[in-house]
């Protein structure tokens, strides 16, 4: 080559006596040399490249010659090999990933459904045993905001909508059954006395019919 030798990174062509950069795709490590090497599947070689590089994290590499940036709700994280480079990968539920190059497991009592870029806690009326689901919460149980089991309402105890409590039966009201969303009325010639009746018990002897007390 006359004048300098080519430098890595570029190459010779004899028919114009001069040097060029190497391709996006392709690279060449030593001087003096009439061709480029393609680059291996993962890597990334921008033009002029004098060796192979990781595809850049937060970044997917279909080819050698493109890094194109993941979109949001995905990921890209470094260090990786072969087919895994070449493609984004897709927030798992479960998981969330705040920017694109992490990826984070979801903490109980939160919800994270696939692409997830934030962690949610988990909604009322719903329950997560599991991070990556997000159940309803099953009649005649409660379940306040970021639960991850319903409480079901025992007897003696209806389920209050407005509270998303078990509460106690009121005094002439009693609930023989779990996981009721109203207690049952005490009716004439039984009691029900205190709060909490399990069942009603017939009037005890000389007590009025209507005596709930």
């Amino acid at each position: 080559v006359c004048g300098e030798p080519c430098a890595p990174g570029r190459f010779y062509i004899p028919a114009e006596g001069s040097c060029d950069d190497c391709p996006a795709g392709y690279y060449q490590s030593q001087p003096e040399q009439d061709s480029c090497a393609e680059c291996s599947l993962s890597t990334f070689c921008p033009p002029a490249s004098a060796g192979e590089l990781d595809c850049p994290a937060g970044e997917y590499c279909p080819t050698p010659a493109e890094n194109i940036t993941c979109g949001r709700g995905r990921y890209c994280p470094a260090s990786r090999t072969g087919c895994e480079a070449t493609e984004e990968r897709e927030c798992p539920a479960g998981s969330y990933c705040p920017n694109t190059t992490s990826k984070i497991r979801c903490t109980r009592t939160f919800y994270c459904p696939p692409k997830s870029t934030s962690a949610t806690l988990c909604k009322v009326d719903h329950y997560c045993e599991d991070p990556s689901q997000q159940k309803q919460c099953p009649r005649g149980c409660v379940c306040p905001e970021g639960v991850t089991t319903p409480d079901c309402c025992t007897v003696g105890t209806y389920a209050d909508a407005d509270s998303r409590e078990c509460v106690a039966c009121e005094p002439g009201r009693y609930q023989d059954e779990p996981e009721k969303l109203a207690c049952k009325i005490c009716n004439t010639g039984h009691v029900c006395a205190g709060r909490g009746s399990t069942a009603a018990s017939d009037c005890p002897e000389h007590a009025e019919p209507d005596d709930q007390s």
